[in-house]
């Protein structure tokens, strides 16, 4: 989590997430993401919460981080909308209980 959120703040990447669940004891903990989150945001990024995209919680086990809010906002309603957080959050459609990932969405090539 702290690399990806490192790459995020220094242009590397425009966006990263995580998502993890208490219930399932899965994803990062505070100690993974909330040092970096503030590189993150001092860089003008934006962290918000990755299961609801609000203000980002630090014990939420669950983060989303962009190169900016707008950025932000955007990815995480369009991922939204293509994976309802009831299926995230249960693995899958058919309801297995499959550890989620961690995605990394690459930086546009330049033109």
């Amino acid at each position: 989590a702290g690399p990806a959120l490192a790459y995020v703040a220094c242009g590397r990447l425009d966006a990263t997430f995580e998502q993890g669940s208490w219930n399932m004891n899965c994803g990062p903990k505070i100690w993974d993401f909330s040092g970096a989150s503030l590189v993150v945001e001092e860089a003008g990024g934006a962290c918000i919460d990755a299961k609801t995209g609000g203000s980002f919680d630090v014990m939420g086990r669950s983060f989303f981080a962009a190169s900016s809010k707008v950025l932000a906002d955007s990815l995480w309603t369009a991922l939204n909308a293509a994976n309802p957080p009831e299926l995230i959050e249960l693995g899958g459609p058919d309801g297995s209980a499959s550890k989620p990932k961690d995605v990394k969405v690459a930086k546009s090539p330049a033109k």
